[in-house]
């Protein structure tokens, strides 16, 4: 039998022979002749020819797809835009649809052009919100149409194979945007070399937990540990976000000590700590880039590192500082509910305690550097109030939300805190409102009458109003609050006299008070009688905290305008029973406090100046009367503080020069007229301006 081998050329358009459709089927191997050897050992030379080769599958390039991909985010921003076209307007879908392919455009040899219609499909309903989670990154994507478009924009990212690709716009700034805020780092710092010892990070831990924390309840303690400890033995090892963040946890922990006290624990100045844990956070916020990259943690450190600046910085910067804070918190989405976003139970709630933390400190920074409505915050924001949970009843890998305990909680402090600001802001939104009892207080209507029955109406409605947040806080107080469960609880236990404690009496009708007549003839009078009643109840909150060793939460709600109303007035008012109580509120402010002698004489000497000379009217006036004469002991700080060349002027005031000197004080300080210049202004006398004189309404700000 002749055999007869025949090489059988590759089809065109193919490389290489195939095996014969036997051997493949059998799958073993062919020497790809026709007939193969397998074949012809087995006798099927008729049968073996070379097997069909799988059609060729169409490949479309990427760029096709990002056509499609393109010509739908159109179609969804043009279904967008014609929503909001009157009845008149053309169509704009259908010139998307007749579109044709301009000359140079991408196309598919041996393909018509495509159109949106070709292939139309349903549209699918979408999350009115979605969080997007990069690796540093949390974003909210609002509203329908955005979280289509994201969709949308990823499966473009997708199709060319990288997430390098700034689909956000993001490629357009500079990397290093944190600069813009925390400028002036030394990029050869090294963290590692501000770490505190291991020993000292334990205390500074432990005065967290037990002077910030409680008041704040913006970290997971549970969570948090583990990193403490890493950080121990090795900050290097730590990331960024969470150095930035041990970091603020170290300077409020130095924020809440003493001078004393930290010079006996950690071996250094109170300053020096303070200069060097902020240098830490500072540098690990813009070694993360904060501007850029957010994530719970930097809310957290930013949140820390904002507490911490009262008193050293401008609280106008700090106001600043504030609004970016909630900007960013904005841009993450915590303005949303957690479940409304579909997020987990943990960061539902810790979103929630850490949203109304911002706003709280919104409301607060903005009443003290005088402005009456909180204008950062987003419109329609509907980020639920926290729950009434301790840590413990947290867990991140949770799945079911837990239910809020009946009893006092570790929230308590928090949860009073944020219902008062929460009622305050309510009734403050109501300018009309505000306009007419700011000018009730003075003895007058909004048009600057004197219109009895008016004022006291207005008055009456507004008590009205305060009464029922004190019952409001009350049963509040008594479902929550437990005096014996810690000092947070005894605190929030005297906040809403705190609050309101001042604001009440002030609602009296000014022909009503026991001093009319004879100490109050005028509104002047009495609102250097309200400045009096609100310092005293500040000193008292002062007092009451200070025991408890939370005082630095009320630092930032010392106002240097209205001391320095409060002392303008005293050089007018040298005797009297107001004069007297004046008098001693200074004393116990001086006493109590550091600041406020570190502020008159560093950034306000005149201040210094008017006390003293406020001072040599009162004795003057005392020895002229014959009554005793008790010099206070914080006058002679005050006298050493001054340069020498403003001693003698400031001591030794002469009846010429004493209404001279008043005079000054329009010029130098704040006095009571241009306190009250324009008192019918919506933005000079706001409800929480009234309730900051009693720092009470520190937390109602």
């Amino acid at each position: 039998m002749n055999h007869h081998t025949t090489t059988i050329s590759a089809p065109r358009g193919y490389a290489r022979v195939l095996a014969c459709s036997l051997c493949q089927q059998r799958k073993v191997k062919c020497d790809r002749q026709i007939p193969c050897a397998t074949c012809r050992k087995a006798g099927l030379e008729a049968s073996c020819v070379p097997s069909t080769p799988a059609p060729v599958r169409q490949r479309r390039r990427p760029a096709q797809d990002l056509r499609r991909r393109l010509a739908r985010c159109e179609e969804l921003l043009l279904q967008h835009a014609t929503t909001n076209q009157t009845p008149e307007s053309p169509p704009l879908l259908p010139q998307l649809q007749d579109r044709q392919p301009e000359e140079g455009q991408l196309e598919t040899p041996g393909s018509a052009p495509e159109s949106v219609s070709a292939s139309p499909r349903p549209f699918q309903s979408r999350p009115a919100h979605v969080v997007v989670k990069d690796e540093n990154r949390t974003r909210l994507m609002d509203g329908h149409l955005w979280a289509t478009l994201y969709d949308e924009l990823q499966n473009m990212r997708d199709i060319v194979e990288t997430e390098a690709i700034a689909l956000d716009g993001r490629d357009l700034t500079a990397e290093d945007d944190a600069d813009l805020l925390l400028s002036g780092i030394d990029p050869s710092v090294n963290v590692q070399d501000l770490q505190p010892e291991p020993v000292h990070v334990f205390r500074l831990w432990q005065l967290y937990l037990d002077r910030v924390n409680p008041l704040t309840k913006i970290i997971h303690v549970p969570t948090m540990q583990p990193i403490v400890l890493e950080a121990t033995t090795n900050i290097g090892a730590v990331p960024v976000h969470h150095q930035a963040l041990l970091f603020s946890i170290y300077l409020m922990a130095t924020v809440s000590t003493s001078a004393s006290e930290c010079a006996q624990m950690f071996g250094m100045s109170k300053d020096e700590a303070i200069r060097r844990y902020t240098l830490g956070a500072k540098a690990s916020l813009v070694k993360f880039n904060f501007l850029r990259n957010e994530n719970m943690a930097i809310l957290q450190a930013l949140l820390l590192f904002q507490f911490s600046l009262h008193g050293r910085y401008d609280r106008f910067a700090s106001w600043i500082l504030s609004g970016i804070i909630v900007r960013i918190a904005h841009k993450m989405g915590y303005h949303r509910d957690g479940e409304a976003l579909g997020l987990t139970p943990f960061e539902t709630e810790m979103r929630r305690r850490i949203w109304w933390q911002i706003i709280s400190r919104e409301w607060t920074q903005g009443a003290v550097s005088g402005i009456a409505t909180p204008s950062m915050l987003p419109v329609g924001w509907d980020t639920k109030e926290p729950q009434n949970l301790n840590d413990a009843d947290l867990f991140p890998s949770s799945t079911e939300p837990p239910h809020p305990r009946e009893g006092p909680t570790e929230m308590a402090f928090c949860l009073v805190f944020h219902r008062a600001h929460k009622r305050m802001a309510e009734i403050q939104a109501d300018r009309e409102t505000m306009r007419g009892v700011e000018a009730a207080l003075l003895g007058q209507t909004p048009d600057g009458k004197n219109a009895a029955g008016e004022i006291q109406w207005t008055l009456a409605r507004f008590r009205d109003l305060a009464i029922s947040i004190d019952d409001e806080l009350r049963a509040m107080e008594s479902k929550y609050v437990n005096p014996k469960a810690g000092n947070a609880h005894v605190a929030v236990h005297g906040l809403r006299f705190m609050m309101l404690g001042s604001l009440l009496p002030s609602l009296t009708p000014i022909e009503e008070q026991p001093e009319w007549g004879v100490e109050i003839l005028t509104p002047e009078d009495n609102v250097f009688k309200m400045l009096v009643t609100g310092h005293e109840h500040a000193c008292d909150a002062y007092e009451l905290l200070l025991s408890l060793r939370f005082e630095w939460w009320l630092d930032p709600h010392f106002q240097t305008e209205t001391f320095a109303a409060l002392v303008a007035q005293l050089c007018n008012r040298p005797t009297g029973s107001l004069s007297e109580r004046a008098w001693r509120v200074l004393t116990r402010t001086f006493d109590l406090r550091t600041d406020p002698l570190k502020i008159l004489t560093q950034e306000h000497k005149a201040y210094a100046q008017f006390i003293l000379k406020a001072w040599g009217a009162r004795e003057k006036a005392l020895v002229e009367s014959g009554q005793p004469v008790n010099r206070p002991a914080f006058l002679d700080r005050l006298h050493v503080a001054l340069p020498p060349a403003d001693r003698i002027e400031a001591l030794l005031p002469t009846p010429e020069s004493t209404s001279a000197d008043i005079n000054d004080i329009s010029s130098q300080v704040n006095d009571l007229s241009a306190f009250l210049e324009g008192y019918d202004s919506a933005d000079v006398m706001t409800w929480s301006s009234w309730g900051d004189f009693s720092v009470a309404a520190d937390e109602q700000s």
